[in-house]
């Protein structure tokens, strides 16, 4: 059972790390106007969450600001910031810390908004960093790592993402669910959350 106090030791490290900073989401100006904006847009006919639906049930990164719900529990909000910690290191470094991969800052914002297979790339990068700290800390008697479908579900709502893409999430879910299977770890935000994690006595 991990408490509010262990979660926010936990978030402060984590960010404190890749250079992120955590808002509460239902207190921020910018994601009530944007929270508003998808009001309209789902009055509208489009298939996007309502205001409360997009305030109360996402966590979202912009650039180095982490975006989530003060009233989740403690639990999942620190599986959640595992991922969104790998979206704040991928804003500033890019989708992989070398030049290979997406570029970051304004070519990651950019091709993240207009290209749905970059932003397969990038989410799926981001959920293989909850993973490898979900396969790491997760105690005897719990799944140790997502389902395909598991990893690859939050991507078929909100996410614009046509059956091609979705296929191609499947693909890099299968790999990654593989390579973290065997104990690969390799994303800066999952390597840092299971050092922190351990320095703090922290398990799932």
């Amino acid at each position: 059972m991990i408490t509010e106090q262990q979660f926010q030791a936990f978030q402060r490290q984590l960010l404190g790390r890749v250079g992120g900073r955590l808002i509460n989401r239902e207190s921020s100006y910018e994601m009530g106007l944007i929270a508003r904006l998808f009001d309209f847009l789902h009055e509208l006919g489009m298939p996007l969450p309502t205001r409360e639906e997009f305030l109360n049930g996402f966590a979202t990164t912009l650039g180095p600001m982490v975006y989530m719900p003060s009233s989740w529990d403690p639990e999942t909000k620190l599986l959640t910031l595992v991922h969104e910690a790998e979206h704040v290191r991928q804003w500033a470094t890019g989708e992989f810390e070398d030049e290979e991969g997406i570029a970051g800052h304004f070519d990651m914002a950019f091709l993240y908004l207009t290209n749905g297979q970059a932003r397969v790339r990038l989410e799926e990068r981001a959920a293989r960093a909850a993973g490898e700290f979900q396969h790491a800390m997760v105690s005897s008697g719990r799944p140790r790592l997502p389902s395909i479908e598991e990893a690859t579900r939050f991507l078929e709502a909100s996410y614009a993402l046509g059956p091609d893409d979705l296929q191609f999430a499947k693909d890099l879910a299968t790999h990654w669910l593989t390579e973290v299977g065997y104990g690969l770890y390799d994303t800066t935000a999952g390597i840092e959350a299971i050092a922190i994690a351990k320095q703090q006595g922290i398990s799932l």
